[in-house]
């Protein structure tokens, strides 16, 4: 029973997919067709400014799955999957009501596995 258990638990870990975190510009992050991938950027709400995903990027490429915010220490995450082979950049703008405060942007490039 012991055994089926850790078989089990083994297989749970290794089904399981590590997001990678992606790096700004000028980097160009290299990922293959379905990784799963985050941008992590600090949100404190405590001074009203968030961060939102610009929607001009290629969808065919990469999918936006989720966009999650983990607290005034952790930020936003906003989670994406690779879909297929291409180039493409990310770009997220910093807002306070409608004041742009800044903008990073991530380059992508997938490849086929």
């Amino acid at each position: 029973m012991k055994t089926i258990f850790l078989l089990l638990l083994v297989l749970v870990f290794l089904s399981c997919q590590r997001s990678k975190q992606l790096k700004e510009t000028p980097a160009v992050n290299a990922l293959f067709v379905k990784d799963a991938f985050t941008v992590i950027l600090p949100e404190d709400h405590r001074n009203g400014y968030t961060w939102v995903l610009d929607p001009n990027f290629d969808e065919n490429i990469c999918s936006h799955i989720n966009t999650v915010w983990h607290g005034n220490d952790k930020g936003v995450y906003f989670e994406f999957k690779a879909l297929k082979p291409g180039e493409s950049s990310l770009k997220f703008l910093s807002r306070k009501y409608t004041d742009t405060l800044d903008i990073k942007t991530f380059s992508l490039k997938i490849r086929a596995q």
